[in-house]
C-alpha cells in the first residue's frame, strides 16, 4: 500500500483490513472514491467506486487503483 504525503486541503485516503478478504477504504473531507484498473497517464479512465466514506471493497488478485476525487 501506498502513503502518500496529502497537500493542506486534500482528502486523506486510509485502507485498512477487512474481514472475508476485504479491504475498507476511507478517506477525509468530501469527495467520490474513483477506481481504475490501469493507469494510463492523462487517458486513465476512473469511475466512481463510492461517494460516502467508508467504502469496503473485495481484495483480489486484479490490480485496482483508487484515488479520491474531490468536489
Amino acid at each position: 500500500l501506498y502513503a502518500g504525503v496529502a497537500q493542506a486541503g486534500q482528502p486523506r485516503l486510509s485502507v485498512s483490513a477487512a474481514t472475508g478478504g476485504q479491504v475498507t477504504i476511507s478517506w477525509s473531507g468530501s469527495g467520490t472514491l474513483q477506481s481504475t484498473p490501469a493507469l494510463q497517464g492523462t487517458s486513465t479512465v476512473w469511475t466512481a467506486a463510492g461517494t460516502t466514506s467508508p467504502v469496503t471493497v473485495t481484495a483480489d488478485n486484479v490490480a485496482t487503483f483508487y484515488r479520491v476525487q474531490g468536489q
